[in-house]
């Protein structure tokens, strides 16, 4: 199919189609650009790919075309911290929020002006904000009035299966853009070649792909989907099937050593950090229990004060967040199994423009080696998205269950391509079909365990190593905490320091707090148990509750530092739980008979058997603490929660939930949860 202009008015068949995104870590960029090649496919034209930091939030709304049938904004964005806009969205937003009817920009080029609006969030981890931005987005546009919505609000959530929704949003995004320019006769705004045969000679004519000039090397025969350039070991590497050719340059000169790897791209990319990202030097990691799995708990100290710089400063609650790489053997995997013919020193320069007439901007720094893009760029254990995967098997996924086959398994490309090879051999892609459609490497946020009161320019991270073997028998390593293990006393950690300000310990002492955490969500109830251990002194404490919980005994930490606080009124109660009060190799632990049956169970059972305890807090003006995983730990305390109102607050569901509600509203019910 291909679309054509009308010959009534041909200026007039035009369309203008603006996707505009908002993205914090990447994957919103990498949305739009999926959303863009599925237009190509139907080849519609005049699609723009942009960040909404591009323009001006003026020039954004307006056509580019100077005459048009219709315009369409479609929107991307995520929800970043705790429910601000993405930073490359901010100053749209603000503009966008500030508006009236009156002072929204006209467009003189275009009859119609449609949008639709995509949002990325996770219910599970971030409840509270979820998709705040894109509600916010799409209830000022909806009051404006300035433009006709395509479609309803689609909430794209992460806690669930984001890649599955958006794959259902853009399907209904293209048929509705495809159908609206095919239905309106002869002033479409496009029209199909199959409809309209006898006005061929109106079409343009695809341009014939060019031939690969012949080589030295008469030994080397071209393939038809290869093509000629720098960056691959015989001279000639893949062609990509629908994505601009990546340019590349000779490897970049290293000495007598070989082609070094850089450890970070703080000195050669910086805008791929956050502007305040630097190197802290590691004083030491250690595993906090010997005897612990080799996933237990383990604690990282970083210095603050490398050379002259004293500007780092934290509180007790705010954020360390890591920039990790992939290891070593998998990038060297996807150089081996996945892409064809490369030089992994070889540097990227950027893109050429794509022939089609929707523009694809490169999403991964440039001026760095094929080998540093695998390793700090992209995310080589992300989950392909459901385009991808019908891609890596051309087509052939039958009746695939993407969210049951695919997300459950957590499979990769690499996955993929070994599991469907032929004849012993992986099926290889072009290096731009990798680059191009897996998530740019996000940067990771741990919460800090320390208090700078207590440890002056230091901070404290605590942390499980994420290792596993898939029900498919393959090995899984967390990017992060695999990265994080690796550092040994006296390297580097790539990180910046954000603060949390909406997650602070009460100013008034004497005001009741209930710290409730689970397995890695110890860390910033470590740091507020420093705090308060540290000002207890000076401070005269009300009540101060703390419920934990550990995997077993030889998982617990910071035992020590919990019974300093209780000693020292920074905690008055304190219940620590055990799924297996039992040592973890499941011999006799060091607790009592008594000790192992009182602290059997979950977190949620000692809540509940505190509720009428844990009401009378809340009803005081308490402050409550929930920390750790989202998809299982929060929901279930938060259900406790809501269970406690009911039963011992005696109010009906709906009160329930509008009591909980208001309590996250004032800043007293709050949360800091790990996707």
């Amino acid at each position: 199919m291909c679309w054509y202009a009308s010959s009534t008015d041909p200026q007039r068949s035009l369309p203008s189609i603006r996707i505009l995104f908002a993205s914090q870590g990447g994957t919103a960029q990498l949305f739009a650009n999926m959303l863009s090649d599925a237009l190509d496919e139907k080849n519609v034209p005049n699609v723009t790919v942009q960040s909404l930091a591009d323009d001006t939030p003026e020039n954004l709304v307006t056509s580019s075309l100077s005459s048009s049938s219709d315009s369409y904004y479609l929107f991307l964005t995520s929800t970043s911290g705790v429910g601000e806009p993405p930073s490359n969205g901010k100053v749209f937003y603000d503009w966008l929020m500030s508006q009236s009817n009156d002072s929204f920009p006209t467009d003189t080029n275009s009859n119609n002006r449609y949008y639709a609006l995509f949002g990325l969030g996770n219910s599970k981890a971030h409840p509270s904000h979820y998709n705040v931005t894109s509600k916010a987005m799409d209830a000022k546009l909806n009051e404006l009035k300035v433009m006709t919505p395509l479609m309803p609000l689609a909430l794209g959530d992460d806690g669930d299966c984001l890649e599955d929704d958006f794959d259902q949003w853009q399907e209904a995004i293209v048929e509705q853009i495809v159908s609206r320019s095919t239905l309106n006769g002869e002033s479409s705004t496009l029209q199909d070649d199959n409809s309209a045969t006898t006005n061929t000679e109106d079409a343009p004519h695809a341009a014939e792909a060019p031939t690969p000039e012949p080589t030295a090397n008469s030994d080397i025969t071209v393939p038809t989907e290869s093509m000629q350039c720098p960056g691959a070991k015989s001279g000639y590497r893949r062609a990509p099937i629908k994505y601009p050719r990546v340019l590349m340059g000779p490897p970049a000169s290293s000495g007598s050593n070989g082609h070094a790897v850089r450890r970070d791209l703080l000195d050669v990319a910086p805008t791929f950090y956050h502007e305040r990202t630097r190197a802290f030097p590691v004083v030491h990691n250690i595993a906090l229990n010997p005897v612990a799995s080799s996933n237990g708990l383990r604690e990282l100290c970083v210095s603050l004060s490398a050379g002259d710089d004293e500007s780092v400063q934290y509180q007790a609650g705010d954020h360390f967040t890591v920039y990790p790489r992939n290891k070593d053997y998998l990038v060297e995997s996807y150089l081996d199994f996945v892409l064809d013919d490369v030089d992994p020193h070889a540097v990227i320069l950027g893109n050429v423009s794509s022939t089609s007439t929707n523009s694809k901007p490169y999403p991964h720094p440039i001026d760095i080696s094929l080998y540093e893009t695998l390793s700090h760029a992209v995310d080589l254990n992300a989950t392909p998205s459901p385009s991808f995967v019908r891609f890596l098997l051309d087509g052939e996924d039958g009746s695939m269950d993407y969210k049951g086959d695919i997300v459950r398994h957590g499979r990769t490309v690499l996955d993929l391509l070994l599991q469907n090879s032929r004849a012993g051999q992986p099926k290889k892609i072009a290096l731009e079909d990798l680059l191009y459609q897996l998530p740019p490497m996000k940067a990771r946020y741990y919460s800090i365990a320390s208090s700078e009161h207590t440890h002056n320019r230091q901070i404290y991270l605590t942390y499980r190593p994420v290792r596993y073997v898939t029900s498919r028998g393959a090995l899984r390593e967390g990017v992060a905490t695999s990265y994080l293990s690796g550092l040994t006393t006296g390297s580097t950690v790539i990180a910046v320091v954000h603060a949390n300000p909406s997650f602070r310990l009460p100013v008034d002492p004497q005001v009741s707090v209930c710290m409730i955490a689970g397995g890695c969500g110890v860390a910033p109830i470590r740091a507020f148990l420093e705090e308060r251990i540290q000002r207890a002194p000076n401070s005269n404490y009300g009540p101060g509750w703390l419920f934990l919980g550990f995997r077993d005994p030889n998982d617990a930490v910071y035992g020590d530092m919990i019974a300093t606080a209780l000693e020292c009124g920074a905690l008055t109660h304190a219940q620590v739980m055990y799924n297996n009060p039992l040592g973890g190799d499941g011999t006799a632990s060091s607790l009592t008979v008594d000790q192992q049956e009182a602290s059997r169970g979950n977190v949620s059972d000692a809540v509940r058997r505190n509720g009428a305890a844990i009401l009378a807090h809340l009803q005081n003006g308490g402050y409550t603490y929930l920390c750790g995983g989202a998809r299982t730990f929060g929901v279930a305390i938060e259900n406790e929660v809501h269970q406690i109102l009911q039963t011992h607050g005696k109010m009906s569901e709906e009160e329930a939930t509008t009591y909980l509600q208001r309590l996250i509203h004032e800043g007293r019910f709050l949360e800091d949860l790990s996707d």
